[in-house]
């Protein structure tokens, strides 16, 4: 009995032991062990060397990807192996990954989505005073005793004349974007728009142009005599002070007095 664990070969004279293959034989030349190449061999491995039947392979250890060389390893990226699902940000933790969430935003209970915090946070809002955030969406606001402008962002002091130096003369009236000057009762505004100038009583030349045709009719002619003497009334008729004539026109115009013809009122009438 030839004692081979694995085959018998007959030689001229005898016969030798051989092994099947990833095994060698042993000195007692009859048995046989598996071959451990990552011992016998410089395998090269980094990180961990498995014996395969005929040869070896190299591994990587938890948390590590074996690179091109088929020897050396990389630290895994997670985020770049998996479908991670984070809605905003991925990551790696050295044997998985976790999502987290940009500025403004904090992470749902499903570990992936983010739900805003503050708008006016994480967004050049521009508003002069200050931001108001719901989450979704950000209006801008203004202090007490302001209000928004038309540009929806910046301020204006509801009463402007009372923040500025307006330099009114007299009144200064607030309008929706600005104010304007004013004057007391017996004033106009000079052209500057800000000073007053009193009002000057001075002469004046009335002329009266009444129609004196029969279209006209009796009844509203009247009516219009009655007008001009009502006129003439309220007047100093003076020549320093107001002058009257009188124009009636039909079919032609005929001058009934001129500015310079009557002093008075009664001689007019």
């Amino acid at each position: 009995k030839h004692g081979c664990q694995h085959e018998c070969v007959s030689t001229e004279e005898s016969y030798i032991c051989k092994c099947q293959t990833g095994y060698i034989l042993n000195h007692d030349g009859k048995t046989c062990r598996r071959i451990d190449h990552c011992a016998e061999f410089n395998h090269g491995c980094e990180q961990l060397c498995l014996n395969t039947r005929e040869s070896y392979i190299c591994q990587c250890s938890e948390g590590f990807i074996i690179n091109e060389d088929l020897k050396t390893c990389s630290r895994a990226d997670y985020c770049l192996l998996n479908d991670h699902g984070c809605e905003h940000l991925c990551v790696n933790t050295g044997t998985s990954y976790i999502c987290q969430c940009i500025e403004g935003y904090v992470l749902q209970s499903d570990g992936k989505t983010c739900k805003g915090t503050d708008l006016c946070k994480r967004v050049d809002h521009r508003c002069e005073q200050f931001c108001d955030s719901d989450g979704e969406s950000y209006v801008c606001k203004c202090h007490e005793g302001f209000i928004l402008n038309k540009d929806r962002r910046t301020c204006r002091n509801k009463d402007v004349c009372k923040s500025i130096d307006h330099g009114c003369e007299h009144i200064c009236v607030n309008t929706n974007d600005s104010y304007v000057c004013k004057c007391h009762e017996g004033f106009i505004l000079w052209n500057d728009g800000k000073t007053c100038k009193r009002c000057n009583e001075g002469p004046i030349d009335l002329v009266f142009v009444i129609d004196g045709s029969k279209s006209l009719g009796e009844n509203n002619f009247e009516i219009v005599k009655e007008f001009v003497l009502g006129i003439l009334d309220s007047l100093t008729i003076t020549p320093k002070a107001a002058r009257v004539g009188l124009l009636q026109y039909s079919s032609h115009v005929h001058t009934e007095f001129t500015l310079k013809q009557f002093n008075t009122a009664k001689d007019m009438k």
